[in-house]
């Protein structure tokens, strides 16, 4: 999903490893498109991956999983002041709803009612898919990462991420919520067809996909982010043998990080 003079080559290579080299230094690193999941398809090129991962010395994936281990909840994914879901959607649709997850999920939302709506969204949205493995995958490149004894950092920070959450505007949220539950069989679809395009490594359709998804906040959550990581992995793909894992999503486009690396001098290889 690279355009302008790069577009019609790159568009071509539909790949989630990049080798990423440059003139300014002799190290040669490595950009993996990672899903967030435990589901066997996220685990689908995670051997080949690994393979780059040993020919380097630092592991970064999206964030400090070892800073951000048990701070995911406090203030970031809970509604502000105390507050519950049926502060938000009234008792009547909140009792609509809450029939409709147990329903098509099988789980209590009486049980996550203090979680702003895009948690409980993530928390469908795995559902939806299979939990085949004990980790998600990028836990599971980090656990590996440390087990090999590597440096390990983070593309981003945990609060940097966290202050995005905070910028997402609660109606929007359960704007989506309500949309998702007034037709699960498609948003089941979508989701079971983001991972189909992730098993074929059609990099270019997730980020069209994820893009539209977005809505008014892709400039927030997509390309603002992904001018921030490129300029981070730039930097350490300069200094190190870097591998570097993060949302396949970012990878493409004209403002995602293949891209923006590209213009930063770099020459990307699909692997």
């Amino acid at each position: 999903m690279i355009w302008s003079i790069f577009f019609i080559p790159m568009r071509k290579k539909d790949s989630l490893l990049w080798q990423l080299t440059s003139d300014k230094t002799h190290h040669v690193s490595y950009l993996f498109g990672t899903m967030h999941v435990k589901d066997d398809i996220a685990y689908t090129h995670l051997e080949k991956a690994l393979t780059k991962m040993k020919m380097c010395n630092l592991v970064a994936c999206e964030y400090n999983l070892d800073q951000a281990a048990g701070r995911g909840m406090d203030g970031v994914y809970t509604l502000p002041d105390n507050k519950t879901l049926i502060d938000y959607l009234g008792e009547k649709k909140y009792e609509k709803i809450k029939k409709i997850i147990f329903k098509s999920f099988g789980f209590h939302l009486d049980q996550l009612s203090r979680l702003i709506p895009m948690a409980i969204t993530s928390i469908i949205s795995e559902q939806i898919l299979s939990k085949d493995n004990a980790v998600s995958l990028d836990q599971k490149i980090w656990n590996e990462g440390i087990l090999n004894e590597m440096e390990m950092a983070g593309v981003e920070t945990f609060e940097g991420q966290a202050d995005i959450m905070k910028k997402i505007e609660l109606k929007y949220q359960f704007k989506m919520l309500k949309d998702i539950c007034k037709n699960i069989p498609s948003f089941r679809k979508k989701i079971l067809g983001l991972t189909d395009m992730y098993r074929e490594q059609k990099i270019h359709q997730l980020y069209k996909v994820s893009k539209k998804s977005l809505g008014k906040y892709r400039n927030l959550l997509l390309f603002k982010r992904n001018i921030n990581m490129a300029h981070s992995i730039s930097k350490m793909a300069l200094d190190n043998n870097a591998f570097i894992a993060v949302g396949a999503a970012h990878l493409s486009g004209r403002k995602g990080i293949l891209y923006l690396l590209k213009e930063q001098g770099f020459t990307l290889k699909p692997c």
